[in-house]
């Protein structure tokens, strides 16, 4: 079996396969016949995507934010409406620089943390 597409899910404290230790699951998937481009889907914990990192395959390793935590960290950050809007409108066609740019003026904490967040999710993996 070649995996191509491989999910891992953190469900508030990062939980995968039920206390299995991080190392086997790293450990497993590394011993599969991976696909050369290996894409994987977090919520954004960085327990996921430190697991994730450990992952070998031939070329390439995609990591994706899923939507749903994406946003839910977005409407926290409160605020105006239209640059909610206007941030979700950004960060569905995948302009994460210019959804961070349209806070630059947003001086609320929720807003600095939110940025912070997308800098982690671009620059930590």
């Amino acid at each position: 079996m070649n995996f191509s597409f491989l999910i891992l899910l953190g469900f508030g404290r990062v939980r995968i396969s039920y206390k299995i230790d991080n190392n086997l699951v790293i450990d497993w998937v590394n011993a599969q016949s991976l696909a050369p481009r290996l894409t994987c889907i977090g919520d954004g914990h960085d327990g996921i995507w430190n697991i994730v990192c450990e992952f070998q395959p031939e070329k390439e390793r995609r990591e994706i934010q899923d939507l749903f935590h994406l946003m839910e960290n977005l409407h926290k950050v409160g605020g105006s409406t239209k640059r909610i809007n206007k941030a979700k409108a950004l960060l569905w066609q995948g302009k994460v620089d210019e959804t961070i740019a349209s806070f630059a003026n947003c001086n609320l904490k929720q807003a600095l943390d939110f940025c912070a967040y997308l800098q982690g999710l671009i620059f930590a993996h």
